[in-house]
């Protein structure tokens, strides 16, 4: 059972199957960084799993692997990856104490969640498949987060492991792929607070060449979305 009111946090599209679930799932889900223990029905965490697979890839190549870690195995990826804290300060200087110590206390146990799945890709021969292998592997992923809020669950991204990539790689035994992201996922505990405001990126075009459009990409801080 989740930890909180499912028609409060989410309405999910295993309810009802319409565009209007879809559209609720993407638009009310948010990270999740704490996570009750309860452990998930296999059965939820499976139809997650499948969702996420179908996400497309170029000539459905699929260019990822889901390494779904419970157990010792979930207890062990957490000591691995809590020594990636000792980077947080170089890496995010524009951070303060705070945000520091609230980031390395989440690291340390990845929020409690009772289950993390290791997204994993196939090394690129080239800078072209690397590209398109990225863009599925971040469909997937995002296809995995979906389908865990559908469900009632929380989740988040975790992408500053690569720092201890290596170790990784080597105890799960995947060392000719590269690790891709690290997603927890569980019931949410607590209240997550709003989600953060998404700023407008769409630029809308009905000539061709178009005049010079403004870049609104710009350099800021990272949001906790």
């Amino acid at each position: 059972m989740s930890t909180c009111d499912e028609d409060e946090w989410i309405v999910g599209v295993s309810k009802g199957g319409d565009a209007l679930d879809f559209y609720d799932v993407v638009m009310k889900r948010r990270s999740v960084r704490s996570f009750a223990p309860t452990t998930l029905p296999a059965d939820a965490v499976d139809r997650v799993l499948d969702a996420a697979k179908m996400a497309p890839s170029q000539m459905n190549m699929q260019p990822w692997r889901f390494l779904v870690l419970e157990g010792q195995a979930r207890d062990r990826l957490c000591s691995v990856v809590s020594a990636s804290t000792r980077l947080l300060k170089d890496t995010f200087p524009f951070s303060g104490p705070e945000a520091l110590e609230t980031a390395a206390r989440f690291l340390s146990d990845l929020g409690g969640a009772p289950l993390v799945v290791v997204v994993t890709y196939p090394r690129s021969t080239s800078e072209y498949d690397l590209k398109v292998t990225l863009l599925a592997v971040g469909g997937a992923v995002m296809l995995l987060q979906s389908a865990a809020a559908a469900e009632g669950m929380g989740s988040v991204c975790i992408t500053c492991a690569e720092w201890v990539e290596e170790a990784i790689r080597r105890d799960l035994g995947f060392e000719d792929e590269r690790l891709a992201a690290i997603v927890p996922i569980g019931y949410p505990l607590g209240d997550q607070g709003e989600q953060p405001p998404r700023e407008e990126k769409s630029v809308r075009l009905s000539t061709w060449p178009q005049t010079k459009v403004e870049s609104s990409l710009a350099t800021r801080a990272p949001g906790l979305g």
